[in-house]
């Protein structure tokens, strides 16, 4: 009887503490690494394609975090606790104060989580905090890398795969944009040193990468950043040109990060709306637009260059790099 009641305690535990998912490697002296993007490097490169280091300059980094086929009514913060998760131990391990942002704050609020000690800590320690200590998402102070999350987009790309139960399985991103106050030594990304990714890369072209059916595919975003990841993965610079770039070749980086920027105002002039009384919901945001050209440019590896024309529910795949 007593080991029956030991079981049910360490079970509970288990649901109630949100063990129940994999557990990501422990990062040895994070006091010694140069910034948080480098953390995340270490730490997330083995979940590529669910928690990516998708744009990096000098002084900023992109988190997409994605969520698989979740029921509309049990939205929660699952992903956006890794974030803070990551955030508090690099931070700490700095020798940092973190300061919860408003962003942060309404999030959580936003997204209740049952069976989760982490969800509930936070959500304490955000009370004990209150608004107003900071304007964005999160900010890292007193420490040997200052860095800020200025915000989270939602609901990026948001498609309903199928019904359920009368509800909807959605797949969507969430997008962290990070402020970083010492410039990143390198432009590395976390699929660039995934074990999975690798084997993955290596051993595909990138038709079989894009599923193509005669030269085309049906678009979806996540097959352009297939093939984002997969061009650089092999040493190659991605590039996108469509109506946002005034129709001229933008390096990937940068207009992902730009398109993030676009996506928060709307998410902000939205809220000053509900605000105000007024109607606004935002469906969904997207990092593209009805008609892109994406382009793989490998001057060491010619052999990897292609192109990718993106109109309206079709891509089609061209063996060659085109001239811009």
């Amino acid at each position: 009887m007593r080991l029956k009641s030991s079981l049910l305690a360490i079970l509970a535990t288990f649901m109630f503490s949100g063990c129940v998912t994999s557990q990501t490697p422990q990062v040895a002296n994070i006091d010694k690494l140069d910034s948080f993007r480098d953390y995340i490097f270490k730490k997330r490169s083995n979940e590529s394609g669910n928690y990516d280091l998708i744009a990096t300059t000098a002084h900023k980094t992109l988190l997409e975090l994605r969520v698989f086929n979740e029921p509309t009514s049990t939205a929660d913060a699952t992903d956006v606790l890794k974030v803070l998760d990551d955030a508090k131990t690099y931070c700490s391990a700095k020798g940092g104060n973190l300061i919860y942002g408003d962003g942060s704050i309404t999030a959580i609020e936003n997204l209740p989580t049952a069976f989760s000690f982490d969800y509930i800590a936070y959500k304490n320690d955000m009370q004990k905090q209150g608004f107003g200590k900071f304007d964005g998402f999160l900010k890292c102070t007193n420490s040997q890398d200052n860095f800020e999350i200025e915000y989270m987009v939602d609901n990026v790309d948001l498609k309903r795969d199928y019904m359920i139960d009368g509800g909807y399985m959605q797949t969507y991103s969430r997008y962290f944009l990070i402020n970083h106050k010492k410039p990143q030594s390198n432009n590395q990304k976390t699929w660039q040193n995934g074990s999975k990714y690798s084997n993955y890369a290596k051993d595909k072209s990138i038709k079989e990468v894009l599923a193509l059916e005669n030269n085309t595919t049906p678009w979806k975003y996540e097959k352009a950043s297939g093939a984002y990841k997969y061009c650089t993965h092999n040493g190659g610079i991605f590039l996108v040109k469509n109506q946002i770039t005034k129709n001229k070749p933008m390096n990937i980086d940068e207009y992902l990060i730009q398109r993030a920027n676009s996506m928060n105002e709307s998410q902000l002039e939205c809220l000053e709306k509900r605000k105000q009384g007024q109607g606004c919901y935002i469906m969904s945001h997207y990092t593209f637009t009805d008609n892109d050209k994406l382009f793989c440019k490998n001057p060491n590896n010619t052999d990897q260059e292609f192109t990718l024309q993106h109109q309206n529910d079709s891509l089609v795949y061209k063996n060659a790099l085109e001239k811009f």
